[in-house]
């Protein structure tokens, strides 16, 4: 009998620690099922996802760059988490047919505790992380959002659609984004492993936030990126590109198995992760 499977698929996809994640998750539960790594091109996404839709044993998969926009119009439905995000990064085997989820909503409110609508949020980047974060940021109604980007124009074409409750700042006007900011989230790619690093005027801004200001990375390698660093300097409150990987992770395995994850082993499961 064939094993029941999820998987990942992007373009690239060899870095992805979503393997790690619910192989371990699927062990502790004792639960048959396996979880693979595939690469998949854009152009491929339509052809595969055709294949897969055939195989009675895929339950589903993750979604990662860059087939996250390209995903939500491949699918037969999905939930409002990924309508609002314009994004899908997880699909799942439906009654009727194919749904598409965003768990990196789920990953973000999961991350950012006590989330109050009257906090002012500053969100740096304007991609598809960006976009989920504006949205979980919208779910509890934040009406002072900040984004800062290298290209505002761009990113206000990106995010606009989300909410209306939205203020653009480049990279140079940094400070002005960051003024009293409570709740920091740090949604660009820069910093991660291989990638160009987060500019400095980004990085100095952070002192002008609020001094209870909570500062969320979305980028897992290294753990300990720039930004991190620098909010611990500051003295702020933080939580690393692993925790958001490891909540995102937990609402995907839901919809994939079937079943909680054992967040019990988060400590042993971090441990895997930084290896």
């Amino acid at each position: 009998m064939t094993t029941p499977y999820a998987e990942v698929v992007g373009d690239p996809v060899a870095h992805s620690k979503s393997p790690l994640i619910h192989k371990f998750w699927l062990k502790r539960l004792g639960i048959e099922g396996d979880y693979r790594c595939t690469r998949v091109t854009a152009s491929e996404l339509p052809s595969y996802l055709a294949a897969r839709r055939r195989d009675p044993h895929w339950r589903g998969c993750n979604v990662t760059m860059p087939l996250k926009e390209l995903a939500l119009a491949a699918v037969d439905t999905c939930s409002s988490a990924a309508a609002g995000a314009g994004a899908a990064n997880c699909i799942i085997r439906g009654e009727a047919g194919l749904v598409g989820a965003n768990t990196d909503v789920a990953g973000v409110i999961g991350a950012l505790p006590h989330l109050l609508s009257r906090e002012v949020a500053a969100i740096i980047g304007g991609g598809g992380a960006a976009r989920a974060a504006v949205y979980a940021l919208g779910r509890h109604s934040l009406h002072d959002v900040r984004i800062i980007a290298r290209d505002p124009d761009r990113a206000r074409r990106k995010l606009g659609s989300i909410s209306g409750d939205l203020r653009f700042f480049a990279v140079e006007d940094a400070r002005r984004g960051m003024d009293c900011a409570e709740r920091i989230i740090q949604a660009s790619a820069a910093g991660m492993a291989g990638n160009p690093p987060l500019p400095q005027a980004v990085l100095d801004a952070l002192a002008d936030a609020h001094p209870d200001a909570f500062c969320l990375e979305m980028v897992y390698d290294p753990p300990l990126t720039p930004f991190v660093r620098r909010a611990r300097e500051l003295g702020y409150g933080w939580n690393d590109g692993i925790a958001m990987l490891i909540a995102q992770a937990e609402e995907a395995f839901r919809l994939l198995f079937g079943a909680p994850a054992p967040r019990r082993c988060d400590a042993e499961l971090r441990e895997l992760l930084r290896a």
